[in-house]
C-alpha cells in the first residue's frame, strides 16, 4: 500500500499559502498515500468472479452457517 513518488492524480495543491504545481522534481504526495510499505490481511478472504446481486448476499446473511 502507500502511493509512490509522481502517482497522485492531484498535479496541484495547497501548500505555504498558496497552490503549487506537482513537478516530477517536486512531485506532490498525500501525506495519508505513503510511504509504500506491505500489507498482510491475516484471515482468509473470498471473492467471486461476478457481480451478485441483492438476492444472493441475502441469501448468504441468512444463513446459520455464515455466522462471522
Amino acid at each position: 500500500m502507500g502511493g509512490p513518488p509522481g502517482e497522485s492524480r492531484n498535479k496541484t495543491y495547497w501548500a505555504d499559502g498558496g497552490m503549487r504545481e506537482a513537478t516530477p522534481e517536486a512531485p506532490y504526495i498525500a501525506h495519508h498515500e505513503g510511504p509504500l510499505h506491505p500489507v498482510r490481511i491475516d484471515m482468509p478472504v473470498a471473492m467471486g468472479r461476478n457481480e451478485v446481486t441483492h438476492d444472493q448476499w441475502m441469501a448468504c446473511v441468512e444463513d446459520p452457517e455464515f455466522d462471522s
